[in-house]
């Protein structure tokens, strides 16, 4: 039995989960708020606000597995350089994804695939189509596509050489 959080940093509530499920955009969300740059060192504190979230809930639950069901940034198709570039959206998700190497990580999910329609609301300044994916719409490969490529194909191989 599980439930995915997007409020666990300040509210933990897995006493009844058997996995924690948790969902985070450290990058993007600091960028919004505070008017980041995305400059490496804004990136790598993205990755360090995922290790240190991640380390308190582990110690609040030591013995569950975490899951990262979440994470990611978008990027408009094209774009490079800026705040919403593919090469950003390609620093953003390895900086992100380095923060969440700790053995009782379980795993992660990047959110998302491909880029998809979704209602037009005041989300991402009314954007009807979600930006995240390594896809776009027409399946034109993102530059973040090699990076998770390349991420996943470097699990598996960890994970194929463990004892």
């Amino acid at each position: 039995a599980t439930h995915v959080s997007s409020s666990w940093p300040a509210h933990p509530h897995f006493e009844e989960d058997d996995v924690a499920c948790v969902n985070d955009y450290p990058a993007f969300i600091a960028r919004v708020r505070n008017r980041i740059h995305c400059t490496d060192k804004e990136l790598a504190w993205a990755g360090n606000s995922w290790r240190r979230k991640l380390e308190n809930l582990h110690r609040l639950y030591p013995d569950k597995p975490i899951l990262v069901s979440e994470f990611g940034y978008p990027s408009l198709q094209d774009t490079r350089g800026g705040a919403m570039g593919e090469d950003t959206q390609a620093r953003a998700l390895m900086a992100e994804a380095r923060g969440m190497a700790a053995p009782y990580v379980t795993g992660i999910t990047v959110w998302c695939w491909a880029d998809h329609p979704w209602p037009e609301e005041n989300f991402v300044r009314y954007m009807t189509t979600s930006p995240y994916g390594v896809l776009k719409r027409d399946r034109t490969k993102t530059r973040a596509f090699s990076v998770v490529t390349r991420l996943f194909r470097q699990k598996q191989s960890d994970a194929h050489r463990s004892p």
